[in-house]
């Protein structure tokens, strides 16, 4: 396997119609939505990791995107271009429907074969009210702390008793840190006043993993099920935050 290459010209594809297509890529958002009475699959950012194919490598850098389509069953339709999101191009980010809004959080830019500076990990929140075309931000990366979790990642959002959870995940293997974490914390956060930071809850009882959460449409379901163990073995999910981290 090698790094992505630097990006190269390769033709760009039509962003509606019939032969619209995204870019291909590797570890990129899928987010079932409905929008305006359709029901749609949002593709969000990605990486091109382990390729040689030039259309795997583009802004803003090292491949990854920072774009968001959706597709109706039939056609893809390009929501928003390279570099008008809020949020910078990235891998692993999480993203749910919470509240009836499109909400984005975490993810890296930075895997092994990549320099040790240019690896960062996220644990900013951002938020789209019409399908993924344009976001806001209600928290920039900062600090880890009682109301910042250190990185969210390879999970997804979910909506449960009114607020926005996220269940475990993990990071993946860098040049700055060459063990992957798998960091079991539960933290939520208030649709409703997204700027007040993120809730963390007691550890929920299972083992931290990669990948938590399956893909597509039980996604939700099982995730729910799982916070509703926790619910059952810890207290407080919620109520407070738990303050102090593991």
């Amino acid at each position: 396997s090698s790094a992505p290459r630097s990006p190269t010209s390769s033709p760009s594809p039509p962003t509606g119609g019939p032969t619209a297509r995204p870019k291909r890529r590797h570890w990129f958002g899928c987010e079932p939505i409905t929008y305006g009475g359709t029901d749609y699959l949002l593709i969000l950012g990605g990486d091109g990791f382990c390729s040689t194919d030039p259309d795997f490598s583009g802004a803003p850098s090292n491949g990854y995107q920072d774009d968001c389509w959706r597709f109706n069953g039939t056609l893809f339709e390009r929501m928003a271009a390279p570099g008008t999101v809020s949020w910078a191009g990235r891998m692993l980010a999480s993203h749910g429907v919470v509240d009836g809004k499109l909400w984005a959080t975490g993810g890296q830019n930075g895997l092994l074969g990549e320099s040790a500076g240019s690896c960062v990990v996220h644990n900013d929140l951002h938020v789209s009210t019409d399908c993924g075309a344009t976001y806001t931000q209600s928290l920039a990366d900062a600090a880890a702390g009682p109301t910042r979790p250190a990185y969210t990642g390879l999970t997804r959002i979910v909506e449960f008793l009114g607020r926005g959870f996220i269940v475990a995940g993990g990071t993946y293997d860098t040049a700055a840190s060459a063990t992957r974490s798998y960091p079991r914390e539960l933290w939520s956060f208030d649709p409703a006043d997204p700027a007040s930071g993120f809730t963390q809850h007691p550890n929920p009882p299972w083992l931290g993993t990669e990948l938590p959460m399956v893909i597509g449409a039980v996604a939700p379901r099982f995730a729910r099920w799982k916070l509703r163990q926790a619910k059952r073995c810890c207290s407080g999910v919620s109520g407070t935050s738990q303050g102090a981290r593991r």
